[in-house]
């Protein structure tokens, strides 16, 4: 049998600094760097244990291996490590994944939500839209806008700026129900403007 001890450059044992050099840098060593062999970048998010993955650490990963978590690794995310992830690496992500979060979105950062994009929210179900409650507010005017009739009766509507409100067009005032409408103040009904006309009979009755 080889000695070993004869030859350690040849015989040494990988250790997990070796690893991260094999599949392009597993971990803190690969967040800073934008690799662009999809074969590399892949083996990386396949290795990722979100897990074992601080809070901290979440939010460290870069945008490109964040958009390529799967579906089951993006449901084991801890609402400690939802509330880390930036608005940076939501937009990483495709709407199938945004809606694979579930209810669990509600744990998302403000800053976070901020970055949904309008066709991520298109994909959104009635669940999540309420279960984002008054941070439905932080929303870009875009995303806002791409909210749908069906979407918007579960809309905190209450928790939109007086801006926001003015914005909502008349087709999206059809979904909303007598209950959201009962939730605001004088100021904010007079914030829907002409659009007011889209509400329905049941809505205002």
């Amino acid at each position: 049998m080889t000695d070993k001890s004869k030859y350690p450059s040849k015989f040494r044992e990988l250790d997990l600094n070796d690893l991260d050099s094999i599949v392009g840098g597993v971990g803190q060593k690969s967040r800073g760097n934008d690799n662009s062999n999809p074969g590399v970048d892949d083996a990386v998010s396949n290795i990722i244990d979100i897990s074992h993955e601080t809070a901290h650490e979440i939010a460290q990963i870069t945008p490109a291996e964040f958009g390529k978590l799967s579906v089951s690794q993006l449901a084991d995310l801890t609402s400690a490590q939802l509330a880390e992830v930036t608005s940076d690496q939501i937009k990483a992500l495709t709407p199938a994944k945004v809606a694979a979060l579930g209810t669990d979105i509600s744990g998302l950062a403000i800053g976070a939500i901020s970055g949904l994009t309008a066709t991520q929210v298109d994909s959104l179900t009635v669940k999540q839209i309420g279960a984002l409650d008054t941070k439905i507010s932080a929303l870009s005017d875009s995303a806002l806008l791409s909210l749908d009739k069906t979407q918007m009766a579960a809309v905190s509507i209450d928790a939109l700026s007086n801006t926001q409100l003015g914005t909502l067009t008349s087709s999206q005032l059809g979904g909303v129900t007598a209950a959201q409408l009962g939730d605001l103040s004088g100021l904010q009904l007079a914030a829907l403007g002409t659009d007011v006309s889209g509400l329905t009979t049941s809505a205002v009755a």
